[in-house]
């Protein structure tokens, strides 16, 4: 159990780090056995949508091989660390399944330019899956109960034909991501028209509402600028070659 929670962990914050490099915050995590039901949302533009999607399995492949390596080094830690590398290897790959509302199907749904149709065919096979799992655990009664295979079956099912709005995650530049119970504080940045993108981004948060201005210039912008050049330039951009 301890080993497929922190499998879990780190797949979610694969997700989440992802997302805050791209300009957004969770707005809302609800974790399951195997990771956690997100909904595509189409205010997420396409490249943020498929490299979010990616970012969990790629995190547990990544310690999946860290694992491996730990036996290497220390080959005493194999009985210990198995059932991780299991956990890793079974979240990341089930995970790319292409099906709604899995991650492979979260990224099928960002390539595609066509998303209601391409989602649609996706909630199709999420519900093929979840009949296939169901058999298997009623296979599995007979062999020894694999409950598992009914939680797979029940997230799946219920997964693909959920039409819950939810936001998942939000631009960390809009009013829905800020904390106004707990106090908004407003900033005014100076940056250097050399800075790029991705440092700005982390001067926005719940708590703080930010305008930044380039002192070469004198341009001032705000968040909602900055979240528009974000999603049309890569995050590497000298924020001066194209603001101010």
């Amino acid at each position: 159990m301890l080993s497929a929670l922190l499998a879990v962990f780190f797949h979610e914050a694969g997700h989440a780090l992802m997302a805050r490099t791209r300009g957004y915050v969770a707005t809302s995590l609800v974790l399951l056995p195997y990771g956690a039901k997100m909904s595509v949302d189409e205010s997420i533009d396409q490249n943020s949508s498929v490299l979010i999607g990616l970012a969990g399995p790629i995190a547990n492949l990544f310690f999946a091989l860290v694992t491996v390596g730990l036996w290497w080094v220390c080959p005493t830690a194999y009985p210990y660390t198995k059932p991780f590398l299991h956990a890793n290897l079974s979240l990341a790959f089930f995970n790319l399944l292409p099906a709604y509302p899995l991650d492979g199907g979260r990224v099928l749904v960002g390539l595609s330019k066509n998303k209601l149709k391409i989602l649609k065919v996706l909630r199709i096979l999420g519900v093929v899956l979840s009949i296939i799992f169901l058999a298997l655990f009623v296979v599995s009664c007979f062999f020894g109960i694999n409950f598992s295979l009914l939680v797979t079956a029940i997230f799946l099912f219920y997964g693909a034909l959920s039409e819950e709005a939810e936001r998942c995650y939000a631009p960390v530049f809009s009013p829905l991501s800020k904390d106004y119970d707990l106090g908004v504080e407003k900033k005014h940045i100076l940056v250097s028209k050399d800075m790029p993108i991705h440092r700005l981004l982390r001067f926005s948060g719940q708590n703080h509402l930010v305008t930044f201005e380039i002192v070469e210039s004198g341009f001032v912008f705000d968040e909602s600028q900055l979240q528009d050049v974000a999603l049309k330039n890569p995050l590497s951009t000298e924020i001066g070659k194209v603001l101010g």
